[in-house]
């Protein structure tokens, strides 16, 4: 059997997959038992059903199915549908999928969901209210919206007005890629280290690591805050586990200036405080009390040309990058240079000067866990 990461999720599954919605009618529970059964002997790990399948019938055969080998499928159910009479048992509200969650659960006699379709239209908030119940073991939204694409082409990086290490200005060519519109969450973070636990906090011995969180969940209300004390390495396994990379350098400022040759800042080219977050330079701790204060939710301010949020100030971001000081003077991405030494970190955060936020500005660190450092994904095209 050959199997595939599931679209960015990082996923394994059959390229095969036994599809659930006769079970129960007409295929009885004996017989859809034997087909689950002799599926997973022939390598499918991939099972799709839906609470509408049989009035929930079918989730409850497979549920009772692959008990046996529950943590060798993916389970895929689904919501939306009609599940008996009044107003509000349909849809994609957030009352009607927690429910449909808490039955589906039932019925499959699972502690998780392993894939979960929202058939329409479903809000971010929503999704991650999904995640944070803990009952979801990976949501998977099968669309580009949380990412934005870069057309491929060349473009000018870096400025002859900035620090030294900015320049020479030239040119660089890059193929078209994907990038994530926000910075990666905590509750987006919570979800990985669920999934792998060799990223939980007591188990990874890094200064500082997730140093905010208690246990494997970080403080209440901030969910939707960027994750922060996250190792260079971390970030690479996140992106990775999501089927995507982390930025390289020449990329990451493509994509801030949005589109317009030459711009200064993300936003424009003129300083506003009302585009980002940074100046807080007197607060130096990364004190829970400075974070809640200075930190903003990661779609807090307007987005930039190419829709991407806060790709100056919140957070400084990781880049894929070794750093150099002083750019290659040829148009070659050059992340795979050199083999060691500090990582590239661009964006600025909320504490940095306003010129930390320019779009050419460089910054470096040694991997490791910073109270003002997080990520964003990117993923190539082709």
């Amino acid at each position: 059997m050959e199997y595939s990461v599931l679209g960015s999720s990082g996923v394994q599954v059959s390229r095969l997959c036994l599809g659930a919605m006769m079970f129960g009618s007409p295929a009885n529970e004996s017989d859809s038992i034997k087909i689950i059964e002799r599926a997973f002997d022939a390598g499918i790990n991939f099972i799709d059903t839906a609470n509408v399948y049989n009035a929930g019938e079918s989730e409850r055969i497979v549920g009772k199915a692959v008990q046996a080998f529950r943590d060798d499928v993916i389970i895929a159910t689904k919501v939306s549908g009609a599940m008996g009479e009044g107003l509000n048992r349909s849809g994609t509200s957030r009352h009607h999928i927690m429910m449909a969650v808490e039955d589906s659960l039932r019925r499959l006699d699972t502690d998780r969901i392993d894939l979960y379709y929202l058939m329409p239209h479903v809000s971010r908030f929503t999704l991650h209210v999904l995640l944070s119940v803990g009952a979801i073991g990976h949501l998977q939204v099968f669309a580009s919206s949380e990412m934005t694409l870069i057309p491929a082409g060349s473009f000018q990086i870096g400025s002859d007005n900035g620090r030294p290490n900015e320049a020479p200005v030239h040119q660089v060519s890059l193929e078209a890629f994907y990038i994530d519109k926000y910075e990666t969450t905590n509750a987006d973070y919570r979800a990985f280290v669920a999934a792998n636990p060799q990223w939980r906090k007591s188990v990874v011995k890094v200064r500082d690591y997730l140093r905010h969180w208690v246990g494997n969940d970080f403080p209440a209300g901030m969910d939707q805050y960027p994750v922060t004390y996250v190792t260079h390495e971390a970030a690479q396994a996140y992106c990775e586990w999501r089927g995507k990379r982390l930025p390289t350098e020449a990329e990451w400022e493509k994509a801030a200036r949005g589109g317009e040759p030459g711009r200064v800042y993300p936003w424009g080219n003129q300083v506003d405080p009302n585009a980002a977050n940074y100046d807080s330079r007197d607060i130096r701790s990364g004190g829970m009390k400075n974070m809640q204060r200075y930190l903003k939710p990661v779609d807090h301010f307007p987005p930039n040309g190419y829709t991407l949020y806060n790709m100056g100030g919140n957070v400084a971001e990781w880049c894929a990058d070794r750093y150099l000081p002083h750019y290659r003077r040829d148009n070659v991405n050059q992340r795979t240079l050199p083999s060691k030494g500090p990582l590239v970190v661009r964006g600025g955060s909320w504490f940095d000067s306003i010129f930390d936020l320019r779009c050419a500005a460089r910054a470096y660190a040694l991997s490791g866990a910073y109270y003002h450092i997080g990520f964003r994904c990117a993923k190539s095209k082709n």
